[in-house]
């Protein structure tokens, strides 16, 4: 990322060295709070007390951390918008800038390894743009959540991709996916770019839908060959 290549005008140069300053920005102001914190009770407790209490400073230094390089990287992403759905050139301004946006959530998402189940939450994708429905699963992080929506109460399984950006040749195509209402898509699938799936249907593991698909409702897709099987109905 910071060694850019093609020819950008210099305001979009700055525009993405910003976003990698505010990235480490965030990154050193969220300790700062815990600092502070642990250095008024160093000073304020004995040495005795103070070492008792470290592994409750760790945890709650650890949460404070989150909370405010969440609130932070939540600003700086809302803060550049989306690049447009379309087809742009690599090594473009829409190529660096789309890539960079999706850093803050990456890293943040990286910090809460040791807490994984925290990575399911909807509600964690939607500060991000994403637009989940209640009673929704996610096991697998979007690349990009604000180009992803998904209705009630879907399933999207443990390493299943639903990624609204892919390449073709020398090309970066970005669309947004549509998701209906009680949806579910097994371990390992591969949700491409435009794609819209409607209500009830099952993708099925390891199975890839390629961009631009509109599968209906009720519908089974299970395999590589991508053949629609109908739903039986009860």
């Amino acid at each position: 990322m910071v060694f850019i290549q093609g020819k950008l005008r210099k305001r979009d140069r700055l525009k993405i060295y910003f976003i990698i300053i505010s990235i480490i920005f965030s990154l050193f102001v969220s300790g700062i709070p815990g600092i502070l914190i642990t250095k008024l009770i160093f000073e304020n407790l004995s040495l005795f007390y103070f070492w008792i209490l470290i592994p409750g400073i760790i945890i709650f230094n650890y949460a404070l951390f989150m909370i405010v390089f969440l609130i932070l990287s939540v600003m700086f992403y809302k803060l550049f918008l989306p690049i447009p759905d379309g087809k742009y050139d690599c090594h473009t301004y829409e190529y660096y800038i789309n890539g960079a946006r999706g850093i803050y959530l990456r890293i943040f998402l990286g910090f809460l390894f040791p807490f994984p189940v925290l990575r399911t939450i909807p509600q964690l994708y939607n500060l991000f743009g994403a637009k989940m429905g209640k009673g929704s699963y996610i096991a697998y992080p979007f690349t990009e959540p604000d180009r992803v929506e998904t209705g009630v109460n879907c399933m999207i399984g443990e390493l299943a991709v639903v990624t609204s950006h892919t390449y073709a040749g020398n090309k970066l195509i970005l669309k947004k996916i549509k998701i209906g209402n009680n949806v579910t898509i097994g371990a390992g699938a591969v949700v491409f770019p435009g794609v819209e799936i409607g209500d009830n249907c099952i993708i099925g593991a390891n199975t890839i839908v390629p961009k631009n698909e509109k599968i209906p409702t009720n519908t089974i897709w299970l395999g590589p060959d991508r053949k629609p099987l109908k739903r039986k109905s009860k």
